[in-house]
């Protein structure tokens, strides 16, 4: 079995939310972060079938198979995405990323806050990739 709950998550999530200041719902934004990180965490530890890393299609006989790392990048999202849900639920307001070399925006240490301690790190980088993807999607999407 997985322990998910190594850390106590709800206490690190209520400090950073009383850190950033959120005006409204800090009971659901709280609940929405704890559970994405807990998802997160167990994806991290045990890897469900789709996300064991690309395989080859075809083996060739007397070939090594190399047992791949599984990408992050989906656990990586899923925290995003519930930070950026949270900051808008709490501000009624689109998170603002600042650029690099500039003073920090309060989203971006909110998100560093808790990101951090996720060890997902170069948070202005994942923002800005999770923001742009994001976009993309949105962008291709029929009407």
């Amino acid at each position: 079995m997985v322990d998910i709950y190594q850390r106590n998550t709800r206490l690190e999530i209520r400090a950073a939310i009383q850190r950033a200041g959120f005006p409204k719902h800090t009971k659901k934004i709280e609940n929405i972060l704890v559970r994405a990180i807990r998802i997160a965490r167990l994806y991290r530890k045990k890897p469900p079938k789709w996300d064991r890393g690309s395989e080859l299609l075809h083996p060739v006989p007397f070939h090594p198979q190399f047992k791949l790392r599984p990408h992050k990048s989906k656990h990586r999202d899923l925290v995003i995405n519930a930070l950026f849900r949270a900051w808008q639920l709490g501000f009624d307001e689109e998170p603002v990323i600042n650029n690099r070399g500039y003073e920090s925006t309060p989203f971006v240490k909110f998100a560093e806050d808790i990101l951090l301690g996720e060890e997902i790190y170069n948070t202005i980088d994942n923002l800005d990739q999770y923001r742009s993807n994001k976009n993309h999607l949105f962008r291709n999407m029929p009407a």
